[in-house]
């Protein structure tokens, strides 16, 4: 799993499962704490087609991995991301 943090930002990848549990926890987490995920921020970015069976990343906004960039300059993950089955979710 790959996870970066920037000021209140947080980027998980990993497999679709992993990042799922990482979300939950994160969400759980934060509750205890009297803060709430704001789920309409969120975007899981992923293949169009990638099928996506946890409730809570459904509830995020869905970024095509074409339609991504990296610093400026479209993401050449695609075949990183296709290849391992991995998903990107930017909190």
């Amino acid at each position: 799993m790959c996870t970066t943090t920037n000021n209140n930002n947080v980027t998980l990848g990993g497999p679709a499962h992993d990042v799922a549990l990482d979300v939950a926890e994160i969400a759980m987490v934060g509750t205890g704490m009297g803060l709430t995920l704001n789920t309409s921020k969120c975007e899981l970015i992923a293949h169009s087609d990638f099928s996506v069976k946890d409730d809570l990343l459904q509830s995020f906004t869905r970024v095509d991995i074409s339609d991504t960039t990296l610093l400026g300059h479209l993401c050449s993950l695609d075949l990183f991301l296709t290849r391992l089955g991995l998903i990107d979710v930017r909190i």
